[in-house]
């Protein structure tokens, strides 16, 4: 297994936005977030492995790709890894 898909995930409720491959723009809840990607839920439809970008509650935006689907929502891999004092995965 891939050393990003075993990062500590932090839950995180939040309402996020979510730009889609084809320019979208929805709402969705952050689930949880790792320093590698993040689970999304309330997501209608995204297609796997199509490209997204987040905006968080704080205006901070990233981008990345969905990479998975499952009853709990979408699974979401950053392009860049965040920091690990990242304020997105404070406790």
């Amino acid at each position: 297994m891939d050393d990003r898909w075993r990062a500590l995930r932090i839950p995180a409720k939040q309402a996020i936005q979510v730009q889609l491959s084809d320019g979208q723009t929805v709402e969705a809840m952050l689930v949880d977030v790792s320093i590698s990607g993040a689970q999304i839920s309330q997501l209608e439809e995204a297609a796997i492995n199509g490209e997204v970008t987040l905006t968080f509650a704080d205006g901070r935006q990233t981008c990345g790709q969905i990479v998975r689907e499952s009853e709990a929502g979408f699974g979401f891999a950053f392009v860049e890894l965040l920091e690990e004092g990242d304020q997105l995965l404070a406790a």
